[in-house]
C-alpha cells in the first residue's frame, strides 16, 4: 500500500530534555500498562570483529592456557596466519577483552544491577534499565535444540538456563532463548530483562514422537514386542535398529538396507530443520553489538551415515551456518545435553535377549558417535568449543563464558586471488602461535566474496524489510524507538495494540520534490507484523509512504523527528510480541525496533490497569484527562511532526518538568468506602539506571464520578535530576481483597530526561 502525506505548517516544541530525580508526587496515583525500555540510540561502530573487504581481511582469534584461561600478552610478532597455505603478513592486531563486572558488582556507573524483586506475588518484577548499545560488552543466543532432544535432556537445559540467567548474566549482557522446534517465526529479541528471558525459558518444552525427536531418555529402550522382528518365517533370527541378529542369516539385506536410508534421511531432515533456524539466528545477529555467540544444546547432529558416507543435505546447510557465523562474527558453541553417559550402555529398561546385546551395543555406540559430528563441526569452524561430559548445563556455559574473557583481532591484506571464484570458492584460514602450552582457536576460513557483494543481494527490496522483522536483534542504520499499548475497551471486543513509533528526523534523507519551490520528498517504507505467543503471526502490514515537506518545517522535522501510529488488532488475551522495520528509501538505511505488550484476560476478573498515558504540564496549560484513543489512525494519517517532545511516542522530559499520567483500571470491587466505591490505594516509584530514585507513600484513590475507573496524577522532576532513561512504576491494591494473588497488580512505563 502506497501513502502519500503532507505534513502542514506546525511548530515543534523547542523544549529539551534533561534527567531529573523526582519529588513526592502531587496528585492521586496512578497506575501503568506493562512496556518494555525502549532501545536506547544505537552508535554504530566502526570496530567490526570480522571483516572480508577488498582492502582487508579481519577474523578473530581465541587463545588459552592449559586450565581454558584467555591469554592476553601476545604480540603480532607471535602469530602466522595463512590463507590457503600462503602466509600472509599481518598489518592489523589488537586485542579485545570483554571481561564485566561480576553479577551483583558495581557497572561502569558504579549503580549495581540486582535481581528483580516481587513486593506480591500478583506483581510483575521491575524490569532492568535500558542497555546502551555502548555498554553492551556480549550478545549471546542460547539455542535448545528440541527438535531432536529426550526428555531428560530438555530438562536439564531448562533448568541451566534458569541459573544462567540468575546467577551467571552479567551487566552488559543481550541475551536471547530460543528453541529450533519453535522455528525463525518464534524469534524473540534479545535483552537484559530477566523477567523476558523467564518467559522464554518457561516455553522451552519437550514433544515427544514424532513432534519431537526422541523419548524420555537418550536412547529408547529396546523391547522384544517392537524391536525384535523375526527376518525370515521361521528363521528364529532377528533384527535390531536395523542389524539382523541371531543366525548367520540375517534376512532381506534389501530391506534392511532400506529402512536404514529411511531412517537416516529422517534424522538428516530434522538437523536440516534445526540447522535452519541456527541460521536464521546468526544472520539476525549481523548488526549487533558486543562479542557475539551462539551457545547450541543438542543430543547431537549427525553429518554422516553408514551407508552414503556424507549426510550431503545437512553438510551444506552446516557449511551455510559456518559462513553466516563468519560473516556475523558469530561464534558457536555447542552443549551435549545428554550429558555424562556410558555409550552403548543397556540397561534394566532395554527387554533384549542375550544373543541380540552385542548388537545394541554396537548400534548405540555408532550412533552416539555419529551424533557428534555436528556438535564438534560448527565450534571446530568458528573458533568455538565443544562441551560435553556434563550434567549440569549450567557448568556448560560457566565453561563457555569463561572462554570469551579475550579475543584477539588479526588482519592481513588479501591479495587478487583471494575473491577469485567467488562464492563458490572457498578459502581456508590457518592461524598458529609461536608459543608452547597454549591452544589457539580461530575461523575455519571464508567464501571468497566482499561483505558489500554479499548483502547486495537483499538490499532495498521487501525481502529486506521482512529479513530484519524476524531478525532478533534492532537495526540501527535509522533511529527508531517503540512504544506500545493496548487501546479502546478490552470488555467489548475491539481492543488493539497502539504502536507508536519515534523516528529520529537526523538520520532521514530529504531530495528534491518534483513540483520545485524549495519543496523536499522523503520516501519511507514501514513494514509491521504482530506474533502471537507461539510466534503465529496475528496481523501484518507493509507500507509506503511520501512526505513532502520544507521550509522551518523541514528544520523542525530534522532536529525533532516524526511519529509513526498504527493500531493492529489482538482480540484474543495474551502476549503478543510487535515488530515495525523503518526505510529510508533514499538512503537504504534501516531501522526496526519490538516490544512485548500484555493483553489482559478481563474475563477473569482480576484487578488490572490497561492504557498508561504520560505527558508534560506545561506552564498555563491543563493537563490532558484522557489517553487519545479516540482518533484510530490510517495510512494516511499514520505520520504526523513532533509537535512536543513530550509526545506519548518521545517521552523526554526537562528536569523541573511535571509529569501528568494516567490509567484505566478495571474489576475493582465494592469496599467500605463512600457508596460502596472500591478502597483503591496507588503507590508510585521511580527508578533511574534500575535503582530507586523515589518511593511514594501508599495514597488513595478518588476516581471522578464522569470518568469511572480512571486513574491519575502527577510527579515533579527536581532541577537536579540527572540525565538519563527513568522508569515510572504504579502499584495499585484493591484493600477490599484478601487475596494476594488478586488485590494487588502494577505496571510501568519508561521515559527519558536529557540536558
Amino acid at each position: 500500500m502506497k501513502t502519500k502525506a503532507s505534513l502542514a505548517p506546525t511548530l515543534l516544541c523547542l523544549s529539551l530534555l534533561a534527567p531529573a530525580f523526582a519529588q513526592q508526587p502531587v496528585a492521586n496515583p496512578a497506575s501503568a500498562p506493562r512496556q518494555q525500555p525502549t532501545q536506547p540510540r544505537p552508535q554504530q561502530d566502526d570496530d567490526d570483529i570480522v571483516r572480508i573487504t577488498s582492502n582487508l581481511v579481519q577474523l578473530d582469534v581465541i587463545v588459552t592456557d592449559k586450565d581454558g584461561r584467555p591469554v592476553t600478552d601476545l604480540r603480532p610478532e607471535d602469530f602466522q596466519i595463512f590463507e590457503d597455505g600462503k602466509e600472509r603478513e599481518i598489518t592489523n592486531f589488537s586485542f579485545v577483552s570483554t571481561e564485566g563486572p561480576s553479577p551483583g558488582q558495581p557497572t561502569e556507573a558504579g549503580a549495581p544491577q540486582p535481581a528483580p524483586r516481587r513486593t506480591e506475588k500478583a506483581l510483575p518484577p521491575m524490569p532492568s534499565a535500558p542497555l546502551h548499545r555502548r555498554e553492551v560488552r556480549r550478545t549471546i543466543a542460547l539455542v535448545v535444540d528440541n527438535l531432536r532432544m529426550s526428555h531428560l535432556s530438555a530438562t536439564s537445559a531448562r533448568e541451566g538456563l534458569r541459573k544462567f540467567v540468575n546467577e551467571q548474566m552479567r551487566p552488559g549482557d543481550l541475551v536471547g532463548i530460543y528453541t529450533t522446534r519453535g522455528g525463525s517465526g518464534s524469534l524473540q529479541q534479545f535483552t537484559s530483562d530477566k523477567t523476558q528471558l523467564h518467559r522464554a525459558i518457561d516455553r522451552v518444552r519437550w514433544y515427544p514422537p514424532p513432534l519431537g525427536g526422541v523419548g524420555v531418555d537418550v536412547f529408547e529402550p529396546a523391547r522384544d514386542d517392537s524391536t525384535f522382528k523375526p527376518t525370515t518365517p521361521g528363521s528364529g533370527g532377528t533384527r535390531l535398529d536395523g542389524l539382523a541378529v541371531g543366525k548367520e542369516e540375517f534376512g532381506d539385506a534389501e530391506t534392511r538396507q532400506r529402512r536404514e536410508r529411511m531412517d537416516e534421511r529422517n534424522r538428516d531432515l530434522v538437523a536440516y530443520g534445526a540447522l535452519g533456524t541456527l541460521r536464521y539466528i546468526i544472520r539476525g545477529m549481523q548488526e549487533a553489538p558486543g562479542r557475539k555467540s551462539v551457545v547450541l544444546f543438542s543430543d547431537g547432529i549427525p553429518l554422516f551415515s553408514r551407508n552414503d558416507g556424507a549426510a550431503s543435505r545437512s553438510f551444506d546447510a552446516m557449511d551455510r551456518v559456518i559462513e553466516s557465523a563468519t560473516r556475523a562474527a558469530v561464534v558457536i558453541y555447542t552443549v551435549d545435553a545428554r550429558g555424562v553417559h556410558i555409550p552403548g550402555m543397556i540397561t534394566a529398561a532395554d527387554d533384549v535377549r542375550p544373543n541380540a546385546t552385542q548388537s545394541l551395543v554396537e548400534s548405540r555406540l555408532e550412533k552416539g558417535a555419529r551424533a557428534e559430528d555436528g556438535l564438534t563441526y560448527l565450534p571446530a569452524k568458528t573458533g568455538g568449543l565443544f562441551v560435553r561430559g556434563t550434567n549440569n548445563m549450567d557448568r556448560a556455559l560457566e565453561r563457555v563464558m569463561r572462554d570469551q574473557g579475550g579475543f584477539y583481532l588479526l588482519g592481513y591484506r588479501p591479495t587478487e586471488q583471494t575473491f577469485k571464484g567467488g562464492s563458490k570458492a572457498f578459502r581456508e584460514i590457518d592461524v598458529k602461535v609461536r608459543r608452547s602450552g597454549v591452544s589457539v582457536r580461530s575461523r575455519g576460513g571464508f567464501m571468497a566474496i566482499t561483505d558489500e557483494d554479499a548483502r547486495r543481494e537483499t538490499r532495498g527490496s521487501d525481502k529486506e524489510l521482512y529479513a530484519l522483522l524476524a531478525s532478533p536483534v534492532n537495526a540501527g542504520g535509522v533511529y527508531v524507538r517503540l512504544t506500545a499499548r493496548v487501546v479502546g475497551d478490552p470488555r467489548g471486543g475491539g481492543s488493539a495494540a497502539r504502536m507508536l513509533l519515534h523516528v529520529d528526523g537526523k538520520d532521514l534523507t530529504f531530495t528534491d520534490a518534483p513540483e520545485g519551490g524549495g519543496y523536499k520528498k522523503l520516501v519511507l517504507d514501514v513494514a509491521a507484523v504482530t506474533l502471537g505467543k507461539e510466534g503465529q503471526i496475528i496481523d501484518e502490514f507493509n507500507r509506503t509512504h511520501t512526505v513532502r515537506t520544507g521550509g522551518e518545517h523541514l528544520d523542525n522535522i530534522v532536529r525533532h523527528g516524526l511519529t509513526y501510529t498504527a493500531d493492529v488488532p489482538v482480540k484474543k488475551p495474551g502476549t503478543y510480541q510487535l515488530r515495525i522495520v523503518v526505510r529510508d528509501q533514499a538512503s537504504q538505511r534501516v531501522g526496526s525496533a519490538s516490544q512485548l505488550i500484555d493483553v489482559p484476560d478481563l474475563s477473569k476478573q482480576r484487578l488490572t490497569l490497561s492504557g498508561l498515558t504520560l505527558r508534560e504540564i506545561v506552564a498555563g496549560g491543563a493537563q490532558q484527562q484522557s489517553p487519545p484513543d479516540s482518533a484510530r489512525p490510517t495510512a494516511e494519517t499514520a505520520i504526523a511532526a513532533v509537535t512536543s517532545l513530550s509526545d506519548p511516542a518521545v517521552r523526554r522530559f526537562r528536569p523541573g518538568a511535571i509529569l501528568a499520567y494516567g490509567s484505566q483500571v478495571y474489576h475493582t470491587t465494592a469496599g467500605g468506602g463512600p457508596g460502596g466505591t472500591p478502597r483503591l490505594t496507588a503507590q508510585v516509584s521511580l527508578f533511574h539506571n534500575g535503582q530507586p530514585v523515589v518511593k511514594g507513600a501508599p495514597t488513595a484513590v478518588e476516581f471522578d464520578p464522569t470518568r469511572p475507573g480512571w486513574l491519575e496524577g502527577a510527579l515533579r522532576l527536581v532541577p537536579q535530576a540527572k540525565p538519563g532513561e527513568y522508569v515510572l512504576q504504579v502499584v495499585v491494591t484493591d484493600e477490599s481483597v484478601k487475596d494476594k494473588d488478586r488485590r494487588q497488580t502494577a505496571q510501568w512505563i519508561d521515559f527519558e530526561v536529557i540536558n
